[in-house]
């Protein structure tokens, strides 16, 4: 038995190594999920999924996009949503969450696509934050005031069912 995170599935992608999740393992059952909130600084004028939208369009290379990592899912959320909506925008790995969103609350970058936590909720209800939507279907205990994914009318395929 083993568990496991989302680099399980990614590193094979990622760093070459030599077994398919898809056929080497099985996946009994989820112990827990982290939802994934876009977000971005308070002072930030982007204030939905179509604000950025529309920025990213008029920004020559798109807008820049901090994360924790290659293949963490503050890198792999962007990449399904600007993949998906057809946008451009520059990757911004960090060595970690942390200094990811010390970029993102002072404008370095645009905005992350973080997992919620205790320290992102805090910068949200502190007022240097301001999270724009939660990547999935449903709003989340902790952010109620907060649209969802769907509500915004993005599809399916914007955003990682939970990590």
């Amino acid at each position: 038995m083993l568990f496991s995170g989302l680099t399980l599935a990614t590193n094979p992608a990622l760093i070459g190594v030599k077994y398919d999740p898809l056929t080497a393992l099985t996946m009994v059952t989820q112990i827990t999920s982290v939802p994934v909130v876009m977000v971005t600084a308070a002072k930030s004028p982007l204030k939905s999924p179509a604000d950025i939208v529309a920025l990213s369009k008029a920004t020559p290379g798109g807008l820049k996009v901090g994360s924790g990592g290659l293949g963490t899912s503050s890198h792999l959320g962007p990449e399904l949503f600007f993949q998906t909506e057809k946008l451009p925008y520059l990757h911004v790995p960090y060595k970690g969450g942390a200094p990811a969103n010390v970029a993102m609350l002072g404008g370095e970058v645009d905005l992350m696509f973080d997992l919620m936590s205790g320290t992102l909720r805090g910068f949200i209800e502190g007022g240097h934050a301001r999270a724009l939507a939660v990547m999935q279907e449903t709003r989340i205990e902790a952010l109620p005031n907060v649209k969802s994914a769907t509500e915004w009318g993005l599809p399916p395929s914007t955003f990682m069912r939970s990590c």
